[in-house]
């Protein structure tokens, strides 16, 4: 059976090398043309190879952008205005440099950055999403977030989970699966 055609965003339709050289056999007219062991050169679309290792890879770097973005409410009140606050004009996180790290605090970031996924990244099913504290040793410095659900942008709903790393002194974010 074929694999199932993922489509891609439209940033990443944007921005992928619209053409890329494989080699390629075009059947047994060429065969009999030139030869059965020749092959020849032909443009290949990224598009056509976009699959669920590349889908996986946009998820995770729009994740990275997303965490590491400060949005408008960290520096304007928008409480007498919803609609922005629900549209892209926030797009990003509050503020993550140096915070508290108390344990309340360190789970309510963990509820900003599952409310922050759910309002911009669309393609991970906002009923399945979750996001906890991770339990990770060893990162000075930092606290670790799981963040685990299934992209539906899919044929069929794909399970992921991506590990979250924030540094504390600075807000930087690392998202890795």
């Amino acid at each position: 059976m074929a694999d199932a055609k993922l489509t891609p965003s439209l940033f990443d339709k944007l921005t992928i090398d619209d053409r890329v050289t494989s080699i390629i056999d075009d059947g047994p007219a060429i065969e009999a043309a030139v030869g059965a062991t020749q092959l020849r050169l032909r443009p290949v679309s990224q598009l056509e190879r976009y699959n669920e290792g590349a889908m996986r890879t946009s998820v995770r770097r729009e994740l990275n952008w997303l965490l590491n973005t400060v949005h408008l409410g960290a520096v304007q009140d928008l409480s007498r205005y919803p609609h922005v606050a629900r549209s892209v004009l926030n797009y990003g996180m509050p503020d993550l440099t140096g915070r508290v790290s108390s344990r309340e605090a360190v789970q309510g970031r963990a509820r900003q950055i599952e409310e922050s996924i759910r309002l911009f990244e669309p393609r991970l099913d906002a009923d399945k999403l979750h996001v906890e504290v991770g339990t990770e040793v060893g990162i000075d410095n930092a606290v670790s977030y799981v963040i685990r659900g299934d992209i539906v942008s899919a044929v069929r709903a794909m399970p992921v989970q991506f590990f979250a790393n924030v540094e504390v002194e600075t807000g930087e974010a690392v998202v890795r699966e």
